[in-house]
């Protein structure tokens, strides 16, 4: 082999190994940078889109923002942020005046924290059979129905709860309220006291005819629990809660006194 030919050959190697080289050196990490920088520039662009989505949202809900302020203004009047029973008081007194129906008093106790509902208990599992005990050989005798299978017991509703609203800020007042009048003029009362601005839950209603009312006697053939017509003089009593929210921005206050 001539001198010539292995220079070409040894050259050749050089070619190749000098080829192999740069591209491991320089034109792979190129290539790697490259992909790189297309998956972050894909990246961001998912990124972007997902922000101008966002945005536009945001800009859709800042459109409505007056109406979302006057409706938590709403919610806040019906659930303030302390006790404001003289704005109460001054309801259940318009309630008055709209149903001509007298109050004769209010009593407000002391406030009580919220107390969660208690989860509804799981029914009971149905007794089981209990095994027949032997018995003779049986006489003839006509053959009994059978009875029919009790229906179901009715589910319990299901309560709502929310976290955010435990004992710690949110508060009911107890109110009373002794009215006295005509037997509409109290229904119409109780249904102007609960339909005002601020929330007032009633869970307790009772009526007596007065004295007057009483003495008059229905007439015959009348039903007994119809005696009390809606002209019928009655002294009632309605009881029930108003309710008080500590905010975020009210966390750190103390409801006014129930008195």
């Amino acid at each position: 082999m001539s001198s010539n030919r292995l220079w070409m050959i040894g050259l050749a190697v050089a070619i190749v190994a000098v080829l192999g080289l740069g591209w491991l050196v320089g034109v792979a990490p190129q290539l790697a940078a490259v992909d790189a920088a297309n998956a972050q520039r894909q990246t961001v662009q998912q990124q972007n889109e997902q922000a101008t989505t966002a945005l536009a949202k945001l800009k859709s809900d800042y459109a409505g923002i007056d109406d979302l302020k006057a409706k938590l203004a709403t919610l806040q009047q019906s659930v303030p942020g302390s006790a404001e029973l003289n704005t109460f008081v001054k309801q259940l007194i318009s309630a008055s005046s709209t149903s001509q129906a007298t109050v004769s008093s209010i009593t407000i106790s002391d406030a009580q924290p919220y107390a969660p509902p208690a989860p509804a208990a799981a029914a009971a599992p149905a007794a089981s059979a209990s095994t027949a005990t032997p018995t003779p050989a049986p006489t003839a005798a006509p053959t009994a129905a059978p009875a029919a299978a009790a229906p179901p017991a009715p589910l319990p509703p299901q309560l709502k709860t929310n976290p955010k609203v435990t004992g710690a800020n949110f508060i009911a007042i107890p109110v009373a309220v002794g009215l006295k009048g005509s037997y509409s003029n109290v229904l119409a009362f109780t249904k102007a006291a609960q339909s005002g601005s601020r929330l007032f839950l009633v869970n307790k209603f009772t009526s007596t005819a007065s004295t007057a009312s009483a003495a008059t006697k229905p007439p015959a053939g009348t039903d007994a629990t119809n005696a009390q017509d809606a002209s019928s003089s009655v002294t009632a009593t309605l009881s029930g809660f108003v309710y008080v929210f500590l905010y975020s921005d009210s966390a750190t206050s103390t409801p006014a006194p129930a008195g």
